[in-house]
């Protein structure tokens, strides 16, 4: 039997699988979109390569990772009859990490983080009824609640997820854009005492992981989060601005509702300042709520607490700017074929 994992192809799904291939001895069925078997396969590798090498990949291709080609919104995730009845036999835990944050459609939000979610919810049923369910893990919460009552399942609420603790590389660059943005300001519109709850996502991810192979998790509930440690916006801009060379921002609080305001007249427009303008619209609020939550559970489950920002944020932030905010994929090696498929056992 598998893990059916969806979002695998994103950067904390990506971050989900890559543990539990290292922690685990557990097969992963893992739902991907594309036209055709090779697409599939390139999409996943472009995913994983941060994690993991050709040559290990390879192997667990050929050994431990069976790919779906589907659509998270389609019906069955838009999957012939037989290969969803084999998803669903093969099936017997899921860890639902595939969501959307598009600024541009909230149509297209709604589509991915709902109507995706309840088509997971009904591939856990069939797999449900066909044979049990060991656990299931999301982010989408009241359809779970309403239409699997009788699966054990642990709801995940991650705080701001952002960058990864052990090595300054990273594929995703749309909150690191808006941080890149407001470190190079000599003015912030936040009040300095303010705290700010990010958490890198190497920690998500074990958490995840780790929570979903334990037999009997202590809640049902982990906020995956900096809690109380989190840091202020002092503490994050001294040690930034030390290795950087500069002198710490100017804190004007009485400046963000101005700022809010250009931020809305800006946002969705044209031009870089357009696209600066919407993804600070989504990010902002997150910045000014003065918010953390309470990550007491997950730090007793997991025997650690997860990195503070400060620690790495001015190596990612060097390895974002120095490769213009883009990640140098490595291509499928042409000369390699691709795997022969082996049977997984379930």
């Amino acid at each position: 039997m598998a893990i059916f994992v969806t979002g695998a192809t994103g950067y904390i799904g990506a971050h989900v699988a890559a543990n539990l291939l290292d922690g685990s001895g557990e097969p992963l069925n893992l739902l991907v979109r594309a036209k055709n078997e090779q697409e599939a396969r390139e999409r996943l590798w472009r995913a994983l390569q941060l994690h993991v090498d050709f040559p290990r990949f390879q192997s667990f291709l050929a050994s431990r990772i069976q790919i779906f080609r589907g659509d998270l919104t389609g019906a069955k995730f838009g999957l012939a009859e037989d290969e969803y009845r084999s998803l669903a036999r093969t099936t017997d835990s899921v860890i639902h990490c595939a969501a959307s944050l598009n600024r541009k459609s909230e149509k297209v939000c709604m589509n991915v983080n709902l109507r995706g979610t309840l088509q997971v919810i009904e591939l856990a049923m069939r797999a449900r009824d066909d044979h049990g369910l060991r656990r299931t893990k999301k982010f989408s919460e009241h359809m779970v609640h309403e239409l699997l009552p009788d699966v054990s399942r642990t709801i995940f609420r991650p705080s701001i997820v952002l960058g990864d603790s052990r090595r300054p590389e990273t594929n995703q660059f749309e909150m690191v854009k808006a941080f890149a943005f407001l470190a190079g300001l000599p003015a912030l519109p936040f009040r300095p005492a303010d705290r700010v709850d990010i958490v890198p996502a190497d920690y998500v991810a074990s958490a995840i992981a780790t929570l979903h192979l334990k037999e009997n998790p202590a809640h049902e509930i982990y906020h995956l989060s900096s809690g109380a440690d989190s840091e202020t916006y002092l503490q994050l801009t001294r040690p930034l601005a030390e290795a950087q060379g500069k002198s710490a921002p100017v804190f004007l609080p009485s400046l963000e509702r101005s700022t809010q305001g250009m931020v809305n007249v800006f946002s969705g427009r044209f031009g870089n300042a357009g696209k600066l303008a919407t993804l600070l619209k989504v990010f902002l609020p997150y910045l000014t709520w003065n918010t953390v939550f309470d990550n007491s559970r997950i730090v007793a489950e997991m025997g650690r607490k997860p990195a503070p920002f400060s620690q790495y944020c001015f190596p990612l932030l060097k390895f974002s700017r120095a490769n213009h905010f883009a990640y140098s994929y490595a291509d499928w090696p042409r000369e390699t074929a691709p795997p022969a498929p082996q049977e997984i056992p379930r």
